[in-house]
């Protein structure tokens, strides 16, 4: 399955000499893990090849004041 990486919205600025530690802990191990959690059995593995046909990791906000 393709995964699409926003490099570009990940990354901030002032931070890059953290990315290399922080994006795998914050967004990859934690996406390897649930992957795997449900592809541990067939049925698991049966609805990851019906129903994502992409990940996309990018950084999404809420805004708590807007409805």
């Amino acid at each position: 399955m393709p995964i699409e990486v926003e490099w570009s919205e990940l990354a901030v600025p002032d931070y890059a000499d953290s990315d290399a530690a922080y994006f795998p802990q914050v967004y990859f191990q934690p996406l390897v893990d649930a992957l795997g959690a449900i592809g541990a059995d067939d049925m698991g593995k049966e609805a990851l090849r019906e129903g994502i046909s992409k990940v996309a990791a990018q950084p999404r906000c809420r805004d708590a004041t807007r409805e």
